[in-house]
């Protein structure tokens, strides 16, 4: 069973994407040209993605979902996230785009299916830039009287992406948590190790930010619409940022 479970975490591993933009510096403004063209390539690499994976693989799979930006480098240029609902949870794929090729690419979980479901992101402020946290909830059957949880902390470091994971598994009452050291050999931890290990994931910094996204799931197959969607993130983005820099 546990096999199967970590084939299907595998499988669904291999789509949604991240777009990192890091050919902007963090002294230059985005230009109207450099945001149609971030929005043109981003559509593209997508559908690509989406039409290398095998038909089968697909069958749990959604072309859709929802976008948030996020900067966790401090550099000023923003990270673009693609969040796809699948079966039992959400994705999220890390691609970091450099000048001219795709540099990195990490992905994590989150703990979201329903279009309606609102999404929940946490931002620490870690010690050498900023850490976002991802918490993903496997759904158990009701006979299963237990919820397994993993806890996932993504970094950015201008040139590779690094995601922490951390797992617990807690009681649907509520009144008992158990810490393991992965979530396929059953090796326990001490509460007192998994809270040191959490500090060490948080960069032991404290959270400054949550994110929310909820709304409608965008169409990503349908081009010109996602194009039009990155368009006005990014533009509502700079229009932030300049804002906060006047002040």
């Amino acid at each position: 069973m546990l096999k199967k479970l970590h084939h299907i975490f595998l499988i669904s591993l291999s789509i949604c994407i991240l777009f990192m933009f890091v050919a902007c510096s963090s002294s230059e403004k985005i230009t109207d040209k450099s945001k149609e063209q971030m929005a043109q390539e981003i559509s593209k690499l997508w559908i690509d993605s989406w039409n290398s994976i095998p038909a089968e693989e697909k069958e749990m799979l959604l072309p859709q979902g929802k976008i948030f930006l996020a900067d966790l480098n401090n550099d000023k240029t923003p990270e673009l996230f693609f969040i796809t609902p699948e079966l039992k949870d959400s994705t999220v794929t890390v691609f970091d785009i450099g000048k001219d090729q795709i540099n990195d690419k990490v992905t994590f979980k989150c703990s979201a299916v329903a279009e309606e479901d609102e999404l929940v992101f946490s931002v620490f402020d870690g010690e050498d830039g900023k850490v976002l946290h991802s918490e993903s909830h496997l759904l158990t059957g009701f006979a299963d009287p237990t919820v397994p949880i993993t806890d996932y902390y993504v970094t950015y470091d201008g040139k590779k992406f690094n995601i922490t994971t951390l797992y617990r598994i807690e009681s649907k009452e509520g009144n008992e948590i158990k810490y393991f050291e992965s979530p396929y050999d059953g090796t326990e931890i001490t509460e007192e190790e998994y809270n040191k290990r959490q500090k060490t994931a948080e960069k032991n910094g404290h959270i400054v930010d949550s994110i929310i996204v909820s709304g409608k799931d965008i169409e990503f197959l349908e081009e010109d619409n996602l194009q039009t969607y990155v368009l006005s993130l990014l533009t509502k983005w700079e229009t932030e940022n300049e804002s906060q820099t006047d002040k």
